[in-house]
């Protein structure tokens, strides 16, 4: 409720979002056990995981909770990660994690075209939103180079990002 009360005072409204889920967490070190294991060094585990535990099941139910009377959808990418109950951290010869939870950028494209379905099928299941087409449009008013500010057209200025080496989201100052 407190993100529909925001986005409504900065004359966004609200009539819709979609949500993509958090991914999975395989719990240890990938590049770690990757090179332990590359480097046949004694004691080096398998790198898999249990999918059971790497899913909250407390965080998706704190979401819905959150959501419920919201025009809120999800997106749940897990099962294009890992739909078996033990996972590989390497899909296809592409290994899916940089660390314990967060996904490479190659694996990442590899999923674009499920996520892009995903995402159409979302939009159209809520009542009244925009087309695909016109929701792309609007996105991007706010496509910018990194450092630069922008305005969008209900006049809400916002500064853009940058992605670091290590993947980490940085606001610029």
């Amino acid at each position: 409720m407190k993100t529909a009360k925001i986005l409504t005072n900065h004359g966004m409204g609200f009539g819709m979002a979609v949500s993509i889920r958090g991914t999975q967490r395989t719990w240890f070190d990938v590049p770690g056990c990757l090179s332990r294991r590359a480097a046949r060094l004694p004691f080096a585990q398998a790198c898999e995981y249990e999918r059971r535990g790497a899913i909250s099941s407390v965080a998706i139910a704190a979401q819905n909770a959150a959501a419920k009377g919201l025009p809120i959808r999800f997106v749940d990418m897990n099962d294009q990660i890992c739909a078996t109950p033990r996972c590989s951290v390497v899909k296809n010869g592409t290994v899916v994690f940089t660390d314990d939870n967060h996904l490479t950028a190659s694996f990442t494209r590899s999923l674009a075209p499920a996520l892009g379905v995903r995402l159409a099928a979302a939009l159209a299941a809520i009542p009244g939103s925009d087309s695909v087409t016109t929701l792309l449009e609007r996105s991007r008013q706010f496509v910018g180079n990194a450092g630069s500010t922008l305005e969008n057209r209900a006049g809400i200025t916002t500064k853009v990002t940058r992605i670091d080496r290590a993947h980490r989201i940085k606001p610029i100052s």
